[in-house]
């Protein structure tokens, strides 16, 4: 299911900045040339934005309010473009609104997604601002060139997360157990399992069936430098890395007996350069490793004891 914060209709509240339907913010920023495709969203005569665009879209503005302590909402994006195409990893730029609900008010923020390779979830959102501000810009290139730890960093080589040797929702020691309302709270969460779902399956040009996904657990690793605790920890810019377990009813994407499935979503936010990542892949849950008991046999079933002798 597509959350409600990713509904192509957004709320009537008042505008903090102009009206931009028909209009484009993007061509006027200088990142793009003229000859740029701009595809404008919502707006009639224009179509709604694809779902995957939306997500992406979502995913930058979760990463504005991570670094700045904000709980905006999305709303919906007024338009994008992309560099190449599919079957090509490809960069968005996006104008989209955000709500700010204590307020009631709309403002309307710049982003940019890029997909580190097609087909896969491995997406760097490269800033995000508030529409007007003045971006910072961090010479990576340099960095880049000159040290091959930085290149892999910027480039998410070898962040890929795998299954922990033990089950992250048992392991306590080194796992935060997310409860029901924390879910629910952080709605950005779903966004993760949504993400993960819509950069894998691209085969089709369909918009991806979300509707079938139901999240059943939740674990996080735990940052033992982190003072106030995983739960707080949470909605900061902190390095993570979650285990989504969920069902996927989707007779087109999983077999008739792998409904059970876990998506592990690497969070990475580098300070240095102001980028906010987000890798990950979806195994079945048969991929969690089972108890240390249930593998080995206990020493005294596997032994034979031997009876006392008669006197």
């Amino acid at each position: 299911m597509v959350p409600s914060s990713l509904s192509t209709e957004g709320p009537r509240v008042k505008y903090t900045e102009e009206e931009v339907f028909g209009k484009s913010v993007l061509l006027g920023l200088g990142y793009y040339s003229r000859s740029e495709h701009i595809t404008i969203c919502n707006a009639p005569p224009y179509s709604p934005c694809p779902v995957l665009v939306s997500l992406y879209a979502a995913m930058g503005l979760h990463g504005y309010n991570l670094l700045q302590g904000k709980k905006l909402k999305f709303s919906r994006v007024l338009e994008y473009s992309k560099t190449r195409g599919p079957p090509a990893a490809s960069t968005y730029r996006m104008a989209l609104d955000a709500i700010d609900p204590c307020l009631n008010l709309v403002r309307i923020f710049e982003t940019c997604v890029s997909e580190l390779t097609y087909g896969q979830f491995s997406l760097r959102c490269n800033f995000v601002i508030p529409h007007g501000e003045t971006r910072k810009i961090y010479n990576i290139g340099d960095e880049v060139t000159s040290s091959r730890e930085a290149a892999r960093e910027y480039n998410l080589s070898g962040c890929m997360p795998v299954m922990p040797p033990l089950d992250p929702f048992q392991d306590t020691n080194r796992f935060y157990l997310l409860n029901k309302s924390e879910v629910e709270e952080n709605e950005w969460v779903r966004m993760y399992l949504d993400l993960a779902f819509a950069a894998t399956h691209r085969a089709t040009s369909k918009s991806p069936d979300l509707s079938k996904l139901k999240i059943v657990q939740v674990a996080v690793s735990i940052d033992t430098s982190d003072e106030e605790g995983p739960g707080p920890g949470l909605c900061r810019p902190t390095n993570a890395v979650f285990y989504i377990r969920h069902m996927d009813r989707s007779k087109a994407r999983v077999k008739k007996k792998d409904v059970d499935r876990i998506a592990i979503v690497r969070r990475i936010y580098n300070h240095r350069t102001g980028c906010f990542s987000l890798v990950g892949q979806i195994l079945s849950s048969q991929t969690i490793p089972k108890p240390i008991t249930d593998e080995i046999p206990s020493l005294q079933s596997s032994q034979t004891i031997p009876k006392p002798k008669d006197d």
